[in-house]
């Protein structure tokens, strides 16, 4: 198949859905939702988001 390939995930896994991508040779077009964003702005959110964003680097890491 030829064309674009659109990607829609949560702001915090794009950088690892893009890591992905590019050892898989493809170039898509990357759609974050604000997930992160969101949860940054209410006070009890903040440390599980603090987690949740460790985990996700640890994740990178691996790739």
């Amino acid at each position: 198949m030829s064309g674009r390939v659109g990607i829609l995930t949560s702001d915090d896994h794009s950088g690892r859905v893009a890591a992905v991508c590019r050892k898989l040779g493809w170039s898509p077009v990357l759609v974050p939702v604000p997930d992160a964003h969101k949860r940054w702005n209410v006070w009890e959110q903040r440390w599980p988001l603090l987690w949740d964003l460790s985990v996700e680097t640890a994740k990178r890491c691996g790739y």
